[in-house]
């Protein structure tokens, strides 16, 4: 059934001139907003779904294969996904979490030749390493799970402060030490220890949002981590730890 979903998809951004031809990118990319949209809405139906969760997908992308093709994912999976089902209908129904992560793990030899060779993740999630084929799966997961980490005063720097370490693949004591005056939202850059890192949308909506009360973008400490660590850790099922 996802096979064939992921076809009508395809022909559909063909057909409407959003993409040349359906590119080994765009369907890793789709089978990540698929896997994405069932995991947050799995509870729910085709008419509660929005494209937040597809946010995730940039940020994976942007590490793993270096590109994103956003106005085509976010707008356009959303709006065919409304289109194909009653609004009624349960998104666990039309998009089994466990059907769309066989087919993605169908196609992931051909997705190996997309990725990045030579990156080295700033934390480790238990049962996968940067070689085994669920990866890009389970950091849809993680990522996620950032938005059930509590809003206490810290818990607000969670979110930006875990998407900084992993798209700029940085060690999370570098990104403690990040100032204001090294980050760009507008031209979505930051720049640490001397290197200029390209951040996703949602990052740099995320970085927006934090007050900014001195010159650290993140004034917490090691401590605070290792709590979200935890918290992440109990809502995806899986240890995440920083390295």
């Amino acid at each position: 059934m996802i096979r064939r979903l992921v076809e009508r998809y395809l022909r559909h951004v063909t057909k409407k001139r959003l993409t040349r031809r359906p590119t080994t990118a765009l369907i890793y990319t789709c089978l990540l907003g698929m896997k994405a949209i069932a995991r947050a809405f799995s509870e729910e139906t085709i008419s509660s779904i929005s494209p937040e969760p597809l946010w995730t997908v940039e940020s994976v992308s942007l590490v793993r294969i270096g590109t994103y093709p956003g106005d085509v994912l976010c707008s356009e999976l959303v709006s065919f996904l409304t289109r194909e089902f009653e609004e009624e209908e349960r998104v666990e129904d039309v998009l089994p979490e466990v059907e769309v992560e066989a087919e993605f793990l169908a196609r992931v030899r051909r997705f190996n030749d997309l990725l990045y060779e030579d990156i080295e993740l700033p934390f480790e999630i238990e049962g996968t390493g940067e070689e085994e084929p669920d990866l890009d799966l389970r950091l849809i997961e993680v990522l996620l799970a950032l938005d059930e980490i509590p809003q206490s005063e810290q818990g607000r720097y969670a979110k930006p402060f875990i998407l900084t370490c992993f798209e700029t693949l940085s060690d999370y004591l570098d990104v403690l030490g990040l100032r204001w005056s090294d980050v760009d939202t507008v031209r979505r850059k930051v720049r640490i220890k001397g290197r200029v890192h390209r951040i996703s949308r949602a990052l740099a909506y995320e970085l927006r949002r934090i007050p900014r009360e001195g010159e650290e973008v993140f004034p917490i400490s090691s401590v605070d981590v290792m709590r979200w660590e935890r918290a992440v850790s109990k809502e995806v099922g899986r240890r995440l730890r920083f390295l």
